[in-house]
């Protein structure tokens, strides 16, 4: 009865609290918490707020300017004064044109009506914005994989915890038969001795499923940033990973919605654009720039001398065309057009690459769901036969060493048959990632 007293942790171990712990639950908690996470969400809103920024490019353009200056040389002109005279000659004279005290102060405005350069950065920006979301989903697709994928263990591992109680529980019983024989003399020593070592090696397999279940919550309360006391304590929902076979039954070739590939699409976008935005580097900059102020000029240091100050204002159409530009257009045009070259072959490659990827995976989901029939009916049959045996043994109509031998082929078949159903359901979900509907699926839950 000792033996029950290692046993009884574990069983209290798995159930203690009332509220389940669902998947989506840490998830949600996962992509809130991980600092990573919150990074990448920071940059897709600074390049947010840089496409308003570039917008309001396009509102007027106002500026206040004010300077109150000293002339200590004031700046000569030559005036052709001979032009002035009843006969003209070439006579000229050069003449002084200001006072020593300046202020010059006014308010200017520029309306951009016509401005390529503005336009082509507002649309690149907002490419990038959407390269950046689509990294966001990538990180997020990421995160949101290892939480599944990390959830899924911990519900294997809940699957191996309540086999391993059952395994102890039937050693323990085959153990006190045999014992109860050897007491009797009517089994051998080394027999009671291999009964009692098929004990031990399924309580130290108890032993260790639940160890490995612990360190897989632990990584679960670092993902999720929840407290690992109610990581540890807290039951769980595993009715999404009970029904995952679903989850990429029908799903044989790469969605669209893939986040890797999205972002691939929008580097493209974005180099196709420039190669745009290169080609409109000579289009005329047209705007409406007008001024209002006025200019005050004294031989003395008098700011607010009457009769000194004198109106200026104008307003008027301002039209830049570019002629030369520094910039290697057409080359640039080239490195551009090589750049979305290069990005097509990627997206095409990724696709190819995910696309055998899922078909592979679906060949060894279908193997293995083969292999699961098999084993489960061999693991039914050789409990059945221990079980079986069990009673004969009892009856006195077998030796220890049949029931020994049976209780060893079953922990084999059941180990087998657990790899195989941990395989299916990893294989199943890294399946719905490279086929990029995990998100779908976490979302519908």
């Amino acid at each position: 009865m000792k033996k029950w007293l290692f046993i009884l942790p574990i069983l209290f171990s798995v159930n203690t609290f009332a509220q389940p712990l669902s998947l989506k639950d840490c998830i949600d908690a996962a992509l809130s918490n991980k600092a990573d996470i919150q990074a990448v969400r920071t940059e897709t809103l600074i390049a947010a707020l840089q496409s308003r920024e570039l917008t309001a490019k396009y509102l007027p353009q106002v500026s206040l300017a004010y300077e109150y200056r000293f002339n200590p040389i004031i700046p000569s002109q030559i005036i052709p004064v001979g032009e002035f005279s009843p006969i003209p000659t070439d006579e000229t004279r050069a003449i002084q044109f200001g006072t020593v005290w300046q202020q010059n102060a006014g308010i200017s405005v520029y309306q951009p009506l016509i401005d390529a350069s503005v336009k082509t950065r507002i649309e690149e920006s907002r490419i990038n914005e959407r390269i950046k979301n689509a990294d966001l989903d990538i990180a997020a697709e990421e995160l949101m994989y290892e939480v599944v994928r990390t959830y899924a263990a911990i519900y294997l591992q809940q699957i191996l915890v309540e086999n391993a109680i059952v395994d102890t529980t039937r050693t323990f019983r085959t153990w006190q038969l045999v014992n109860a024989r050897y007491e009797e003399g009517k089994v051998l020593k080394t027999e009671l001795n291999n009964a009692r070592l098929n004990h031990h090696n399924t309580l130290s397999r108890l032993h260790q499923v639940n160890s490995e279940k612990v360190k897989e919550q632990i990584y679960l309360s670092f993902l999720t940033g929840l407290p690992l006391s109610g990581v540890l304590s807290s039951v769980y929902d595993f009715s999404p990973l009970e029904n995952a076979d679903l989850l990429s039954e029908t799903q044989t070739s790469i969605s669209e919605s893939l986040p890797s590939l999205k972002q691939l699409n929008y580097r493209a976008e974005l180099a196709q654009y420039q190669m745009k935005a290169e080609k409109k580097k000579y289009i005329p900059t047209v705007g409406i720039q007008g001024f209002l102020g006025a200019n005050q000029f004294s031989d003395r240091f008098s700011p607010f001398q009457r009769d000194t100050w004198f109106g200026n204002s104008y307003i008027g159409l301002s039209v830049k065309i570019p002629v030369l530009i520094s910039e290697n257009t057409p080359n640039r045009v080239s490195q551009l057009a090589t750049q979305a070259e290069g990005l097509r072959y990627q997206i095409q490659e990724q696709k190819n690459q995910e696309n055998e990827n899922i078909l592979q995976l679906s060949e060894d989901i279908r193997y293995l769901y083969t292999q699961i029939k098999f084993s489960e009916e061999n693991v039914s049959l050789l409990k059945e036969n221990i079980q079986l045996l069990q009673e004969r043994l009892q009856e006195g109509q077998i030796t220890a060493y049949d029931l020994n031998s049976q209780e060893l082929d079953l922990q084999r078949e059941t180990g087998n048959l657990n790899q195989q159903k941990a395989e299916r359901l990893n294989k199943t979900i890294e399946k719905a990632k490279s086929a990029g509907i995990l998100n779908q699926w976490v979302n519908s839950l």
